[in-house]
């Protein structure tokens, strides 16, 4: 018997949004962020970037939308997009990485 993944897509933005739609489309999907306001309101299917509609985040039947690390303890596969900007010396700003690994591990 093969078990299916339990997948989970750390920081819900430009990348992570497409991403974890594209994936509840065939797996169950948290889709975790530390920003409240944006996973509440993606819970009710508001996209405030405009990047998705309303009927294409209805779409995503197996998507879960959380901001609770609880959440996340029986997934066994993570995506992490979380920001990495960088700075006037074009060096990344690693520590949203830093602590999104921390919360994986």
């Amino acid at each position: 018997m093969i078990n299916k993944p339990k997948l989970a897509v750390i920081g819900i933005g430009y990348v992570g949004l497409p991403l974890a739609i594209s994936l509840a489309n065939y797996f169950k999907v948290k889709a975790f962020d530390l920003n409240k306001r944006r996973i509440l309101d993606l819970k009710r299917n508001y996209d405030v970037t405009g990047e998705f509609s309303s009927s294409e985040i209805k779409k995503a039947k197996f998507i879960e939308f959380t901001s609770n690390e609880k959440a996340l303890t029986k997934t066994n596969i993570f995506f992490i997009t979380v920001p990495t900007p960088i700075n006037k010396k074009k060096q990344p700003d690693l520590k949203n990485l830093i602590h999104a690994t921390k919360l994986v591990a």
